[in-house]
């Protein structure tokens, strides 16, 4: 953008250790990027204890950890000036863990950005980091959290995962594998993994972990691709998975359900048993496959981009207005 075209955008601070949405953010405003290095260190840890100990006691007063975080999680400063000035909103994305000082921002919206408080202590701590900052807006990724996070005085919304269309994309390539789940494998995961290797002789399968840059060729080389959420959320491999174009089952969930419908975005399981036969059912129907996953495909890159929450998030706190973008899709809804 030239010079008079940046003077009427937003000027935005982002903290996160995610440099790469900056890009997007780009798009609707000027962006200041400031990394949260705590993020790549063992710190974070110690920031995190009073989260941790109200988790495993959790009678004590919310009062008394927030306190606890001014010790653990003291105002972090800035390692490079910036004009406070010039600044018309501080956007904050989980997982920073750190608590910044935003005392010199007065003047400027400070929005809170929460993505992964479906786990106990990450809510504990993004709600102690909320509740010592006072933000105006929080955009959690779970519905179950928003009455939680509004509680704290701020305006909260539910703003869902998304996806990245230049990491996630539909391959030319066969489809050489039969199933495949992407992710770490602990907890009832193990139970469904074993399950389905025992099950599974006959087909070829890909359980375990991939780096970012090798997930979405194992998704396209994918027949059916898995997802297990862990306490029936609505994770990001559903959004990954769809926008890789893949064929997606996916356990039964009512966060899920509000966005995609079943047998015409997606497929749910209920149970292994369930699994398998779902499994083995549409292994023989490439057709259905191919209809279902084109659907799922094309609801996700008009709706659930990274970009889309991005305006999504930027309308509703007032810093673009009148956007006509086609991603524009405020699947959020505030709570009184």
């Amino acid at each position: 953008m030239n010079e008079s075209e940046a003077s009427i955008y937003p000027n935005i601070l982002l903290i996160s250790p995610f440099w790469n949405i900056s890009r997007y953010f780009l798009k609707y405003a000027n962006v200041y990027y400031y990394y949260p290095k705590h993020f790549h260190t063992y710190q974070w840890y110690i920031h995190r204890l009073p989260a941790r100990l109200k988790y495993h006691f959790s009678r004590i007063p919310q009062k008394i950890v927030n306190g606890m975080g001014y010790i653990f999680n003291p105002p972090h400063g800035f390692t490079k000036d910036i004009r406070a000035d010039m600044i018309d909103a501080v956007i904050i994305t989980d997982p920073t863990w750190c608590n910044f000082d935003l005392n010199k921002f007065k003047n400027a919206i400070s929005i809170y950005w929460s993505l992964d408080n479906i786990y106990r202590t990450s809510l504990i701590h993004d709600l102690t980091l909320i509740y010592m900052e006072k933000f105006d807006y929080v955009f959690s990724a779970h519905r179950e959290t928003v009455n939680i996070f509004s509680e704290t005085g701020a305006k909260a919304f539910w703003l869902p995962y998304f996806y990245d269309p230049e990491m996630n994309f539909p391959m030319n390539i066969e489809k050489s594998i039969d199933v495949s789940f992407v992710g770490n494998i602990y907890g009832r995961r193990k139970e469904y993994i074993s399950f389905l290797k025992d099950k599974l002789v006959n087909h070829s399968y890909f359980f375990g972990n991939a780096y970012q840059k090798d997930q979405n060729e194992i998704y396209n080389r994918s027949k059916i691709v898995i997802n297990f959420p862990n306490v029936g959320e609505l994770n990001q491999r559903v959004f990954e998975a769809l926008g890789s174009g893949s064929f997606l089952l996916t356990g039964e969930s009512k966060e899920t359900s509000e966005i995609f419908n079943d047998k015409e975005d997606l497929v749910y399981f209920s149970d292994a048993e369930d699994l398998l036969e779902k499994i083995n059912y549409f292994l023989s129907r490439d057709y259905e496959r191919a209809n279902i996953s084109s659907n799922g495909h094309l609801k996700v890159l008009k709706h659930h981009t990274i970009e889309s929450r991005i305006v999504d998030m930027l309308n509703v706190t007032g810093l673009i207005k009148n956007n006509t973008s086609e991603n524009l899709s405020m699947v959020g809804t505030k709570v009184p």
